[in-house]
């Protein structure tokens, strides 16, 4: 663990975090710790914890609302989706909070001939049939 003297950098918070989240030791849906008690735990400012928090939230990781406390993000297991040969595969980040709640960090776009169908790019994998 990292020793409040240390002082981190929000890289290095973000990936502390993170190896927690991906570690199990924050479990999906649990409440994830305030700003205040990450700053405190980790000897660092509001600054840093933010932009730490902020990574966290751009990798689909954390899902922070106004006024609900921010959680980590439920993982359900992958599904797999068969795709059709021809069909072509593009990903791209959720750009907006209301892309990144319904498809985490990425979403994968299926285009079948101009016809576009979006999925969330963590919850499934593409198999070519």
């Amino acid at each position: 663990m990292i020793a409040p003297q240390d002082g981190i950098g929000y890289h290095e918070l973000a990936e502390l975090l993170r190896g927690q989240i991906l570690g199990g030791t924050l479990a999906p849906g649990a409440r994830f710790p305030s700003e205040t008690d990450l700053g405190q735990t980790y000897g660092c400012g509001r600054h840093t914890v933010r932009r730490a928090v902020a990574v966290l939230r751009e990798e689909g990781l954390i899902v922070v609302r106004h006024g609900r406390p921010t959680r980590v993000r439920e993982r359900p297991p992958k599904t797999d989706i068969r795709v059709q040969r021809g069909a072509v595969l593009e990903w791209r980040p959720a750009l907006t909070d209301e892309e990144r709640e319904r498809y985490g960090p990425g979403v994968v776009l299926i285009d079948y001939h101009g016809q576009v169908e979006p999925y969330a790019g963590d919850l499934h994998r593409f198999v070519y049939r």
